[in-house]
């Protein structure tokens, strides 16, 4: 199989920074994801057992409010830094949850899941390797989710500003903007079946 490479601004070296317990420790500064949004990934959820997989969990934002609709709830993060926050966050210990500290990469992929959320992880993944293994372990007529941003760019007071600051002090000096969704369907690595703005 001839294989595009991914974009070097998605390479590992960039992902990796998220060990770092400071950032990490930022996330408690981002916005909310949407209470809609749980009702939308809910909706996504046809079959039983109602087993969700939480890939790239990151501080668990998605995690542990999700866990509270369906029976059981696994979340993966590769660094600890991230886990570590989740695991401040109210109902991190809730029985129906178990995180797991590993690689989307390397994670065993041994049950069949109602729902696979990935929310702003899977660009930093290995696609070659990740999405295959995704897809063998969803139910019948189950999904791959990923969540996107968390507000609309262009509504914000200061984006003029930041645009000036981000080019300044990223430690990416390669980020080029880019679409997730297309760079995927240009592998032939997933298909859109729906969309939907919260």
């Amino acid at each position: 199989m001839n294989r595009i490479p991914k974009p070097k601004y998605l390479g590992p070296q960039y992902g990796g920074q998220f060990r770092d317990r400071s950032v990490a420790a930022a996330y408690l500064h981002r916005p909310p994801y949407s209470p809609e949004l749980f009702d939308t990934l809910e909706s996504l959820i046809h079959s039983e057992p109602r087993l969700v997989l939480d890939i790239g969990c990151g501080t668990g934002e998605i995690a542990v409010p999700l866990a509270e609709r369906v029976e059981r709830g696994v979340a993966g993060d590769p660094y600890e830094a991230m886990l570590r926050m989740a695991r401040s966050r109210p109902g991190w210990d809730r029985a129906n949850i178990r995180w797991v500290c590993e690689s989307a990469e390397d994670f065993e992929y041994s049950e069949q899941y109602s729902l696979i959320v990935a929310g702003a992880s899977l660009h930093w993944m290995d696609w070659y390797v990740v999405l295959p293994k995704m897809r063998f372990s969803l139910q019948e007529n189950a999904f791959l989710a990923t969540c996107g941003g968390r507000q609309e760019g262009s509504t914000l007071p200061w984006l003029h500003a930041l645009r000036k600051i981000i080019p300044r002090y990223s430690t990416n000096r390669e980020f080029q903007p880019y679409d997730l969704i297309d760079e995927l369907e240009r592998r032939s690595l997933f298909e859109v079946i729906g969309r939907k703005r919260t």
